[in-house]
């Protein structure tokens, strides 16, 4: 347990400091854990640090780049869900299945292979049959963007357009339920309320990189309105003003926050940079990129 909490710990620091250091000593405790949290000994903390070992490995590769650790953090899920089953704990399983599509989905950016996006919409349709629109709206709105984005980018490699117009109509439909939602957000509890302002947040970045830069933009306008203390989504607000061409807009977003840590207890130019390197990867760059990350390098 000790090994297991270091790990915890060892990731948190990681959001904040940066680089791989701590990340790698959080994949050593967790690896140094699983040698007596046993499946048959500890099953449940078994599953757990499975889970968090894949999340270490996750952000190791976000990091490093390659595709040696996400297939690490893929198989690290898939022991997880062995415990975790649709059967005995359904909401851990479906989590489970949005990880290893996660995890697909940057393997596929990194290796080009369809076969990887194929397997990623599977996971990603197997979280949906658990986390259907009645049962929880948000975690349904996420995982439908997911199934979306990555049947358009699949539409777009195999120039299915089929493929293309689902996809992107599955992220529309998702953004429509999670605006419904914030028009009663004084009607809900007020942690789920927030919750939907940040899912909508997130969205938009999924927006982006399916080129619909008004829809990101608005997306992110209409979290921000909900709840102004969503920093980091100021983010994807810029990332939709830089390709809309609105680019004073977009640099004084990206440049104002330097230094700021955000709601994921990560540095704001971390999490800028991140950003960047997804976009670069699914094909999207912009001079201004290569802009703001110089000024970032600058004391």
């Amino acid at each position: 347990m000790v090994q297991y909490n270091l790990g915890s710990a060892l990731s948190q620091l990681a959001k904040r400091e940066g680089g791989t250091g701590r990340l790698e000593e959080a994949v050593a405790a967790y690896r140094e854990a699983l040698k007596e949290l046993t499946q048959e000994r500890a099953p449940l903390y078994w599953a757990r640090a499975h889970t968090n070992l894949g999340n270490a490995l996750f952000g190791l590769a976000k990091r490093e780049g390659g595709t040696g650790r996400l297939e690490e953090a893929v198989a690290a899920y898939r022991e997880a869900s062995k415990e975790w089953t649709r059967e005995s704990f359904p909401l851990d399983w479906a989590m489970e299945q949005s990880n290893i599509g996660d995890a697909l989905w940057n393997l596929w950016q990194r290796g080009n292979s369809s076969a990887k996006l194929d397997e990623a919409v599977s996971a990603y349709r197997a979280a949906l049959t658990i986390r259907n629109r009645q049962r929880d709206p948000i975690v349904w709105a996420k995982m439908q963007c997911k199934v979306g984005l990555a049947l358009w980018t699949l539409g777009q490699r195999l120039g299915d357009r089929e493929k293309i117009d689902f996809g992107a109509a599955a992220c529309r439909e998702a953004q429509d339920t999670l605006t419904s939602l914030l028009k009663f957000r004084d009607k809900l509890p007020s942690a789920y309320a927030h919750d939907t302002g940040d899912e909508m947040g997130t969205l938009a970045f999924y927006f982006v990189l399916m080129h619909d830069y008004q829809s990101a933009l608005e997306g992110a306008d209409a979290a921000m309105a909900a709840f102004p203390d969503l920093t980091w989504v100021n983010i994807n607000r810029a990332h939709a003003l830089m390709f809309l061409g609105r680019l004073d807009e977009a640099r004084m977003i990206f440049l104002g926050h330097r230094g700021e840590i955000i709601d994921s207890n990560e540095l704001w130019e971390t999490s800028v940079r991140t950003d960047f390197e997804s976009l670069r990867r699914a094909g999207l760059n912009h001079p201004l990129m290569d802009e703001v990350e110089q000024a970032f390098s600058k004391p």
